[in-house]
């Protein structure tokens, strides 16, 4: 709950005899507040604590009627910034929005905001629901509001404040943009709050707020409300990352050098803290509550179990009686035969013990629950995901990571240093914790000096990842013409930032270019046989396009060697160069790096054991064969022997034979095929045609290019090596400023570029007219905002989606609509759907034809892996188990949100069945979101 409640008498009102018996903190907290004057003072003196020097100038900032940006860390309290905004609002009679990123974070601020200001003057609006939308003071997430902006939305007239809460979300490649819109598109009258964890390019943010805000405040701190202490739990021990040394400076601590040196290399026995033995020792040495981070659902499940059959018990009686309560209350609106499928036994059995975990997959309902038993100090233990790093209000006086290592969705990747911040951010309970804790198990190979490099950096620059949408073009296009549409492009962050960037690299070829002009002007080189520049000129094109083609072809063996390296198996026979000698080996097993790299252990035909990587591999490699391995293991020399001897009686019988060279290799090792030789008189004609050699050079074929070296006058000139080793810095200096005006050109142009290329698909699908204008296909693409929109559009103006029952549009719309985690089968699609499935698989595959023709963005692969499971769904059918409920639920509501759009824009048929769909969908676990 907010600290806003007042105390009887609190320090800010007292006087005469009160003032003696207040102790130092408190005066000097009272001091603190009475430095606050105006609306400013009266919004701190709501809450018994002193406001940070940050937290003044922004308050005073906005009371200027400036528009602010405050960077800082997590838990240092900036969100008080956007309730000062909210209590403004009030007081001049003007409307206020508060927008998230996620919805869990708007449920959250909701229920916060109605416990201050009154349930009658919040609202809450986050696509699936909908709460006093009229109110004075509404939160919302960002898409709920760029939808307004596009809708131009009666109650946007009246709007004074929007606070844009975790506002460094607009480098988040997905959702990223919407930020960007928002703050493009609002009225330049609102005064614009924008929150953001620290970032290391603040000032750079802040100015070009400035430049399409007007006057912006920039509000920057780095200092954590509580201190935040780093260690590492080495062998079930906690040690400090890092000491003082007798200069007083830090230094990493030697304790922990010594006890991770016994673990280098091989993992041994009690090097890994196993998750029972942390929660102990955390235990042990009073730093729960904690939250543990682990990069994985079914781990943090796994981990749930281990601690609850470890016998940990953290809750007291009282706790379990209170815990036990609110299970109840979720348990009462759960049927029967949903508790088995939900897993809600084990689930339930750790959150007796204290022991909690939270994740996108878990019902929302539960994930509350979670969240407010931990908030209210009944949990000591919570299992979570990165997810509960995005803003929601759970602070712990620990923080425990467990791996520095996590999948992005394609690869296992390095913790950045960011992210490390973001998730140890949480540790420290303001006004309760004098010391927070960041905590990281230790495993075999871990460099403590990795963690403290992670722990120190401060550098986490925000960087845009604004880019135009098919519904983005249409509903700019909608409000103004193709000249105004580039013209918002251009003042997006993503264009400030490549503008900046443009700058010094135009700066730099233009300094790299006076250089190589002053060579050339100082006449140091020159040839009496002819012009040497035009010469050298040639020669660096030709080597230039010489390394691409190497690169090109580096480039396509490593893409043969992946696929030949993925195809292998235990027991294949492959033939490789050792130095100068052919040998044959038998591959004994096959294993992936976290970073996907592929290893093979070879056992070769002198009985030794050699490793071959993917990624590090050099000359050829080929299956010639295989051989049978299932009773030998290449851990024994024995049978290491015995393999290796089988293989070589083998390669004597003629078994394998050896690959014939590859058509890359005879091309390599042939001589070139003879080509026209270019007549003397058309490369004559070349030259005279190259007027400005650095540019048209381009347009001449190799062949050309060496024709023209080879019967250029300077080819004979008896000092060319001479002149060739002089010219080399003039060479490399006009080389690099012409990569940099490349580079400028690209970055110039990038952002129209990407536009001009939507509209071409635009205008090819008939949503534009050729000047640009908005059609009537275009009018229902501008209503429906999501990743698929232009697919969804298509289904609608193609009627893919007429004569439908409510229960088949409903899964119908899920197989254009949804994309899984991961890679999912599902369900056949059953047979009533399989015609219109096929109809949308056929419009997304045109579709994507269509924009890799044009190289325009293309929409994310649609699946049709949920289109049974929400079918059942909506015919009444319990709970399917083919995904978590969590996420089942996300997907059903995302589903609602197409439906929604689809009422708004489907003919009169298809939208009363849209209508008709959502209350099928809208049952049971769906309907248990939180408000």
């Amino acid at each position: 709950m907010p600290r806003r409640r007042k105390r009887k008498k609190s320090a800010a009102t007292a006087s005469g005899n009160d003032w003696e018996s207040l102790s130092a903190a408190e005066k000097l907290a009272t001091f603190k507040r009475n430095q606050i004057t105006g609306e400013a003072g009266r919004f701190a003196a709501r809450f018994d604590f002193p406001f940070d020097d940050f937290q003044q100038r922004a308050l005073g900032a906005l009371e200027d009627g400036k528009s602010v940006l405050v960077a800082a860390p997590t838990g240092s309290g900036k969100t008080l910034v956007g309730e000062f905004a909210l209590f403004l609002a009030l007081k001049r009679g003007v409307r206020a929005f508060y927008t998230t990123p996620i919805k869990a974070l708007s449920n959250q601020k909701f229920r916060d905001f109605c416990a201050a200001y009154g349930s009658e003057n919040v609202g809450l609006l986050t696509g699936d629901v909908s709460v006093n939308p009229g109110a004075s003071l509404v939160v919302m997430t960002t898409e709920v509001l760029r939808n307004m902006l596009y809708r131009q939305d009666g109650r946007l007239d009246d709007l004074g404040f929007v606070v844009l809460d975790e506002v460094h979300y607009l480098a988040d490649r997905y959702r990223g943009p919407v930020w960007e819109e928002v703050i493009l598109h609002l009225d330049p009258a609102v005064k614009v709050i924008a929150l953001s964890a620290t970032v290391s390019n603040a000032e750079e943010f802040g100015q070009w707020l400035r430049q399409v805000r007007g006057d912006v405040s920039i509000v920057v701190s780095e200092k954590r409300p509580v201190p935040l202490y780093q260690h590492m739990l080495v062998g079930g021990r906690l040690f400090d990352l890092e000491v003082k040394s007798s200069g007083g400076k830090k230094k990493l601590n030697p304790a922990l050098l010594a006890q991770t040196r016994r673990f280098l290399g091989e993992p041994r026995r009690g090097s890994h803290t196993s998750l029972p033995a942390a929660v102990g020792e955390l235990n042990a040495k009073g730093l729960l509550p904690a939250i543990v981070f682990i990069f994985s659902r079914a781990r943090c499940l796994e981990g749930q179990k281990q601690l609850v059959a470890a016998g940990i018990d953290l809750t007291t009686p009282e706790e379990k009686r209170q815990i036990q309560a609110r299970l109840d209350e979720i348990s009462e609106n759960i049927p029967a035969g949903d508790v088995f499928t939900l897993g809600f036994d084990s689930l339930f059995a750790g959150l007796l013990r204290g022991i909690a975990v939270h994740h996108a997959g878990l019902l929302p309902v539960v994930k509350e629950a979670v969240e407010k038993m931990f908030a209210a100090g009944l949990l000591k233990v919570v299992l979570a995901t990165e997810t509960l790093a995005l803003g929601i209000n759970m602070p712990a006086r620990s923080v425990v990571i467990e791996s520095l290592r996590k999948w992005d969705g394609h690869e296992f990747v390095m913790l950045s240093a960011g992210q490390y911040t973001q998730l140890t951010g949480r540790a420290g309970r303001r006004g309760i914790d004098t010391l927070g804790h960041g905590i990281v198990i230790f495993r075999p190979g871990m460099d403590p000096a990795m963690v403290a490099a992670l722990a120190s950096k401060r550098t986490y620059p925000l960087k845009s990842a604004f880019s135009p949408t098919y519904n983005m073009a249409v509903n700019l296009l909608e409000r103004g013409s193709l000249a105004d549409t580039r013209d918002v492009l251009r003042r997006s962050f993503a264009q400030f930032q490549a503008d900046r960037s443009v700058v010094g690299k135009a700066q730099q070829a233009a300094e790299k270019q006076r250089t190589a002009d002053k060579i050339v002007a100082a006449k140091t080189l020159e040839c009496s046989f002819g012009d040497i520049y035009e010469y050298v000129r040639l020669k660096s094109e030709l080597e230039a396009r010489d390394a691409r083609r190497a690169q090109l072809l580096a480039r396509e063996q490593a893409r043969q060697r992946n696929e030949l390296f993925s195809s292998l198996k235990r027991g294949d026979v492959l033939a490789y160069q050792d130095g100068r000698r052919a040998r044959h080996g038998i591959v004994m097993k096959k294993s992936h790096t976290r970073t996907g790299e592929t290893t093979l252990t070879v056992l070769a035909d002198n009985a030794k054991l050699r490793d071959f990587s993917s990624n590090t591999l050099t000359g050829g490699l080929a299956l010639v064969g295989q051989m049978w391995v299932k009773d030998y293991s290449e851990r024994k020399p024995r049978d290491r022997q015995r393999l290796a001897s089988k293989l070589r009686s083998a390669l004597r019988d003629g078994l394998f034979t050896d690959p014939e060279t590859s058509s890359q290799d005879r091309a390599d090792a042939a001589p070139s095929p003879l080509k026209p030789k270019v007549s003397t008189q058309k490369t004559q004609q070349n030259r005279a045609q190259l007027a400005d050699t650095g540019r048209e050079l381009t347009e001449l074929s190799a062949l050309e290019l060496t024709e023209m070296i080879a019967e250029h006058p300077v080819a004979s000139c008896p000092h060319l090596n001479s002149h060739l080793k002089k010219a080399s810095h003039w060479a490399r200096l006009e080389r690099q400023a012409a990569r940099l005006r490349r580079r400028v050109d690209i970055s110039e142009g990038a952002l129209v570029d990407t536009f001009d290329r939507v509209v071409k698909v635009l205008t090819r699908l008939g949503y534009l007219n050729r000047q640009g204008e908005v059609s009537e296909s275009g009018a229902v693409l501008c209503r429906i905002y999501s990743e698929y929109d232009l697919l969804i559009a298509q289904c609608v103006l193609k009627n893919v989606f007429a004569g439908l029952t409510p229960a088949q549009l409903a899964a119908a719309c899920s197989a254009a609509s949804y994309e899984p985690r991961r890679q999912e089968s599902g369900a056949p699609v059953p047979s009533p759907l399989k015609s219109v499935v096929s109809q949308i698989e056929y419009l997304a595959t045109e579709l994507r034809e269509l924009q890799t023709k044009l190289k325009a963005p293309e929409i994310p692969e649609a699946s049709s892996a949920l289109v049974a499971a929400t079918y059942a769904w909506a015919r009444g059918k319990p709970l399917a188990v083919a995904l978590e409920a969590g996420d089942f639920v996300r997907a059903m509501k995302q589903l609602l949100d197409v439906l929604r759009q689809l009422e708004m824009v489907a003919s009169v048929e298809t939208s009363a069945t849209a209508r008709k769909a959502q209350k099928l969908i809208l049952r049971g676990v769906v309907a248990w979101s939180d408000v």
